[in-house]
């Protein structure tokens, strides 16, 4: 399956990815990992193993990518990138453990995102030659809040000034450098997306019968129980024989 699909400054070239194989994804005749393409079409390049938001150099001329490594005890994810051609990888930043993670470099490579026990953060990142280690309460770099609820898919604007997430039905947005100068407050509402869609309700009633259930009634078991389903809900509960 590709993911996460992202043009090259002069739009000449697209990165993606192939996520891994899984059972209800398929995949399996593919090979996971970062790819590149030309924009006007032609055959893929493999360039390296890669886990997640592959994207270019302001120059064009590396990709930067995540990947997770999980041979210690505790999975850690590591900010890396790479020539076109999957040369001269090097390491940029990494997180202490599982419970950091999503790093996300903005396209100017000036700042660096990521989420730390279920809430996302900010940082201003300058390459240093040694990797930096990415987390909420680390010392070696400032590092301003930038939610208290969560979210999920965060992303840069392309300018490189917003961090853009979703929550529940709703797209929030802060500007980086504001949250760090003068303390502005973490946004508390965000654009709703106004998205409504038909919930896939089945037709018609189905009984699964002889199965034992638990029917939450105090402590009863029904070693041979029918239930019945109309629609999307359970209509009833009872023993078989009934």
């Amino acid at each position: 399956v590709l993911r996460q699909p992202k043009f090259s400054p002069d739009g000449r070239q697209i990165v993606f990815r192939i996520q891994d194989t899984d059972k209800n994804m398929a995949g399996y005749r593919t090979k996971p990992g970062i790819y590149r393409i030309s924009a006007l079409g032609g055959a893929a390049q493999f360039v390296a193993p890669g886990d997640d938001a592959p994207q270019f150099s302001p120059d064009g001329t590396r990709i930067y990518f995540s990947t997770v490594d999980y041979s210690g005890s505790s999975a850690v994810t590591r900010l890396q990138s790479v020539t076109l051609d999957g040369l001269d990888q090097r390491l940029h930043a990494q997180t202490p453990d599982a419970d950091t993670r999503e790093l996300r470099i903005s396209p100017d490579l000036h700042w660096l995102a990521f989420r730390d026990r279920q809430q996302y953060y900010v940082a201003p990142y300058h390459e240093t030659g040694a990797p930096l280690t990415v987390s909420a309460a680390a010392d070696a770099m400032p590092v301003a809040r930038l939610t208290d609820a969560g979210g999920y898919a965060l992303t840069w604007t392309e300018d490189s000034s917003t961090l853009v997430w979703a929550l529940g039905p709703q797209i929030f947005r802060a500007k980086a450098a504001e949250r760090f100068e003068g303390g502005a407050p973490l946004p508390k509402s965000g654009e709703s997306v106004g998205l409504q869609l038909a919930a896939d309700v089945p037709a018609g009633s189905i009984a699964f019968t002889h199965g034992r259930i638990i029917s939450r009634r105090g402590d009863e078991v029904i070693d041979s129980g029918t239930l019945v389903v109309i629609g999307n809900r359970i209509a009833a509960i009872g023993p078989s024989s009934q």
